[in-house]
């Protein structure tokens, strides 16, 4: 590989240009032909790689694991072991050391990460705070912005369980969606702006607004935003469910 002189002036696409080399003119005056490869060599730095064959370039980041892929500035920048990891912007998974098979796209995504693996955090401050939780998704600007151990919880949304910390296995979806759930609400499912939970498990939530108020509740709609319509009606069974409906609690009778 030529070493190209300090000053070095590119004229163009040489005449041989199946080899993609450029001719140039040197500080002397003298014409010279160089590939991609030299000159990629003498322009970028050596932890930035290329291939001239299939004009790709990329950066492994520290530790230089052929399967990490990272773009920005502080990414990726305490990994040791973790490999097939994908980060970037600006401090994404800043001080991962052996978390593995994570994707960090957006400012601070997955920030302090240390060892956990198999998460997808996509905007501005998602999953920040997480360390070691495994498996789960968060899509939207400082969506499950709060959680450190939790796993399986899928959060889509901006701000969606936004306050979780260690609970597990909650799905949301919704701006704010599931914001005030506490640190350890857990196998919950929230859908609608401000739907929300706090602190209980095993719940379904559904409608603007809506909110929990005890573990295992079916909750649809909300007193400020009612979904559908509730009536009178006579009917008897000795089975019933419990249920919360625009704010009220309801037991449904079953046939």
């Amino acid at each position: 590989m030529a070493k190209i002189p300090s000053g070095t002036k590119f004229l163009g696409i040489a005449e041989t240009y199946p080899t993609r080399e450029l001719r140039s003119k040197s500080i002397n005056d003298e014409s010279e032909y160089y590939t991609i490869d030299d000159i990629a060599a003498a322009a970028l730095p050596f932890y930035v790689e290329t291939n001239d064959a299939d004009r790709t370039l990329w950066c492994n980041g520290t530790g230089d694991i052929d399967s990490n892929t990272i773009f920005g500035e502080g990414v990726l920048i305490g990994n040791s072991t973790g490999e097939s990891n994908t980060a970037i912007g600006k401090d994404s998974m800043e001080f991962n050391s052996t978390g593995s098979f994570n994707t960090a796209v957006g400012n601070s995504t997955l920030s302090q990460n240390v060892s956990g693996g198999y998460n997808t955090a996509l905007g501005s401050g998602a999953m920040s705070s997480n360390t070691a939780g495994l498996g789960n998704t968060a899509v939207g600007s400082a969506s499950l912005f709060s959680s450190n151990i939790g796993e399986g919880n899928t959060a889509i949304g901006q701000s969606s369980l936004g306050d979780l910390a260690s609970g597990s296995f909650n799905t949301a979806v919704g701006a704010q969606t599931g914001g005030y759930l506490s640190t350890s609400g857990s196998f919950n499912s929230i859908f609608g702006f401000r739907a929300t939970n706090a602190g209980f498990d095993g719940c379904v939530v559904l409608g603007c607004r809506a909110e929990a108020t005890a573990n295992n509740q079916f909750v649809v709609g909300s007193a400020s935003t009612n979904a559908g319509t509730v009536v009178d009606g006579a009917n008897t069974s000795s089975q019933y469910w419990n249920v919360k409906i625009n704010g009220v609690d309801y037991k449904i009778l079953l046939a």
